[in-house]
């Protein structure tokens, strides 16, 4: 009832060839694999760098960003009494006039 793609295909286990450590095929084999180690530990410490790079990036523009979210809030504080001042002040003015009338 299923397809031949679905099922799964069972293979002879592999064996593995014997090569000599003196043979030119594996010394060819364990550069290729130095190289590709040295290339993948690069990247990686490429990776890391680039990383915490931006992780001191962010963290300065946190900064900046709080500083920013303090001076609005005191720039709101001070509106805030400004117009607490004003609705006082026009307060008593509107009970002035009711008096002298």
């Amino acid at each position: 009832d299923f397809s031949p793609f679905l099922l799964p295909t069972l293979r002879a286990p592999v064996t593995k060839r014997s090569i000599s450590k003196d043979s030119a095929e594996y010394r060819l084999r364990r550069e290729r694999n130095n190289i590709a180690v040295r290339k993948s530990r690069d990247k990686a410490r490429r990776r890391i760098l680039q990383t915490h790079q931006r992780a001191l990036q962010l963290q300065e523009e946190n900064q900046k960003l709080q500083m920013k979210i303090a001076q609005l809030t005191q720039e709101l504080d001070t509106l805030k009494h400004i117009l607490s001042q004003r609705h006082l002040q026009g307060g008593e003015e509107g009970a002035a006039q009711e008096s002298s009338i």
